[in-house]
């Protein structure tokens, strides 16, 4: 039996920097449609922090070094609702390299642990924000953010933050392979006891029923007549 699949679709780098088609601002999940593929960042985690699209130097009254334009950062009126984890995922189950990202932690004291955890592992790293100045981190070459499908940014010491984001690079953003479907072509050549089909396959969006088999007739004896057969007698006249 052969089972044909679709090749993924290949997505060269991609950078989200929230600048356009951007959405959910005030909400738990931000989202942005670059190139073809969204991006969500979601909050949980101690409360479900409200996140915000904003330009940088309007929010924080400054200009940020490294922060152009609209960026993705966490309400920091809302005290209510600490964050814990954010969550970076790419729509339609796509996996990714995670390749870097600009950060910014307005609250805490530097330096600022990081973890980030996928299926394959974690990367822990630490980040120094100055007054007015984000981080740029590269993660080129870590095996364990590359691939997957999600990455979840924690506190190495699992406390609440208020980060900011920008320029969240992705690379290889990957399509997962299409679930192959029933086979939808079958035929029989009967013959001598033995059947031989060969199946046709091709990828389906929904189940198929498969086609009846035709069946020669078969032949029945019926053991009377054979027996009544045999013991028939022929005469011939004188």
């Amino acid at each position: 039996m052969l089972w044909l699949a679709a090749t993924p679709a290949l997505d060269a780098q991609t950078t989200f920097d929230f600048t356009s088609n951007a959405s959910n601002s005030g909400s738990t999940t931000v989202t942005q449609l670059v190139s073809g593929s969204t991006i969500s960042l979601t909050t949980s985690g101690g409360g479900n922090g409200s996140v915000l699209m904003t330009d940088a130097a309007a929010y924080y009254l400054v200009p940020v070094s490294n922060f152009s334009g609209n960026i993705f950062t966490m309400d920091l009126s809302d005290t209510g609702h600490p964050t814990t984890k954010l969550t970076i995922t790419v729509a339609g189950g796509k996996s990714f390299d995670l390749e870097g990202l600009t950060i910014f932690d307005p609250v805490g004291t530097p330096p600022t642990g990081i973890r980030l955890t996928t299926s394959k592992g974690f990367v822990d790293t630490a980040f120094s924000s100055g007054a007015n100045s984000a981080n740029v981190l590269s993660f080129i070459g870590e095996s364990n953010l590359q691939g997957v499908t999600s990455v979840e940014i924690t506190r190495q010491d699992n406390g609440s933050f208020y980060f900011a984001l920008d320029n969240i690079g992705l690379n290889n953003i990957t399509s997962p392979p299409a679930s192959p479907g029933a086979p939808t072509g079958v035929s029989a050549i009967a013959g001598s006891g033995l059947a031989s089909v060969t199946f046709t396959a091709r990828l389906l969006t929904a189940a198929q029923p498969l086609p009846r088999i035709a069946r020669r007739p078969r032949r029945v004896e019926r053991p009377e007549l054979a027996a009544a057969q045999r013991h028939v007698r022929f005469s011939c006249p004188d």
